[in-house]
């Protein structure tokens, strides 16, 4: 029988015209997803939900921030800094609307009339917002992310508008891949026979038995792979793969070798035409220009570089940069999977897979199309899920 979703609310408090909360929830996985790194989310996806409601207008924004110790995060440090990461936000947001020839003050953000001049640019508009929390409080990606989508939200709503069409990002995207955990050779290959809806695929490996691992996947699945070793290989074990991987239509490697030895990954990229993409060495905006020449790529996330305007304005940049582009998750619920899909159209290679492998998904509303691509509905404001415990199981 399967386990339900547990949740508790963190903290509750609030900032300027808002009354904000901060919620956990931890939400089983279908089945266990483990990587080449050590990871304590192996069982369950602990993701934390920001939830504001202006008090002038009862307008609600929602987001997510998915935490990954790894990078400093959990939902009770989310919790923790909130009150200072909206303390510094909200006075950016009221001068970016002055500027824009209106302000929130007391009257509520619907009514703001610098909205209609942030809209269908709020990735730039908003962009102080941003920049005043990293000066605030430095690393802590997830809360950033979360405390910005629902802030983003919220703006949306009152401007009547997409998120997507908000933030002024493409409206078209490619397809999500879907990630098959480390496990037992035999049952990574029984979950790539039975992925052939999907476009592409994406192994975890970086622990062993990569070479049997290929040839069985690819006698069960023909599609591009992509190979994610989460910093797994040595230099010499990626080297020593690559004949084998250069033969097994792999599309991308991601972060196959340990951050910081960034030599290795250029030597890595040197040595192949498939594109080496760095995702544990690209934590933050700056560290995109200084990859340039050393990898083929970077995968953005959301938890990392602090929200969707930053991550959009990070794609634009690494595209003007010539490097190629991912838009990577950890395990969002559909909330913030679809603040993602809302800005993925500036992405090349996508891989966000979360909601699939949840069980009982407290967002509904965003729903995959037959090509594996999510389905946005620009004719809704903000982001477009609904929050409806229950409703996935």
């Amino acid at each position: 029988m399967a386990v339900a979703p547990t949740h508790s609310r963190l903290a509750a408090f609030s900032a300027g015209g808002l009354d904000v909360e901060v919620h956990l929830w931890d939400i089983p996985y279908l089945v266990p997803f483990r990587i080449a790194r050590p990871d304590p989310n192996e069982e369950s996806s602990r993701t934390a939900f920001v939830h504001i409601t202006d008090r002038a207008t009862g307008l609600e924004g929602w987001g997510e921030g998915c935490a990954d110790p790894y990078y400093g995060d959990t939902p009770e440090t989310i919790a923790a800094v909130a009150p200072l990461l909206f303390s510094v936000a909200l006075p950016a947001i009221e001068a970016a609307l002055a500027d824009s020839g209106g302000s929130s003050t007391g009257s509520g953000y619907a009514t703001a009339g610098g909205l209609a001049g942030i809209s269908g640019r709020a990735a730039d508009g908003l962009a102080p917002m941003s920049d005043a929390m990293d000066i605030a409080l430095g690393n802590h990606g997830a809360a950033k992310s979360a405390i910005e989508q629902a802030l983003q939200d919220l703006l949306a709503r009152s401007a009547k508008t997409s998120l997507r069409r908000w933030l002024g990002a493409p409206e078209t995207m490619g397809h999500t891949n879907l990630t098959i955990g480390i496990a037992p050779i035999d049952t990574m290959v029984e979950r790539a026979a039975a992925a052939t809806k999907y476009p592409s695929l994406k192994l975890k490996v970086g622990l062993g038995g990569e070479e049997e691992l290929l040839r069985r996947v690819r006698e069960v699945y023909q599609g591009p792979l992509r190979l994610d070793a989460n910093c797994g290989w040595s230099l010499e074990r990626a080297l020593e793969l690559l004949p084998l991987i250069e033969r097994s239509n792999v599309e991308l490697l991601e972060q196959p070798l340990q951050p910081g030895r960034i030599k290795n990954m250029a030597a890595l990229a040197a040595a192949t035409e498939i594109p080496v993409i760095a995702d544990e060495d690209c934590i933050v905006y700056d560290d995109i220009e200084q990859l340039v020449g050393l990898v083929d790529g970077v995968n953005l996330k959301q938890v990392k570089i602090g929200g969707l305007g930053p991550s959009l304005r990070g794609f634009r940049k690494a595209e003007s940069l010539g490097l190629r582009r991912m838009f990577g998750s950890m395990v969002e619920t559909k909330l913030g999977t679809a603040g993602a899909a809302a800005v993925a159209g500036a992405a090349e290679f996508l891989d966000l897979d979360g909601p699939i492998g949840l069980i009982g998904d407290p967002f509904t509303g965003l729903n995959l199309d037959e090509g594996c691509r999510w389905v946005l509905d620009d004719s809704q404001p903000g982001s477009g899920v609904t929050f409806a415990p229950g409703a996935n199981g």
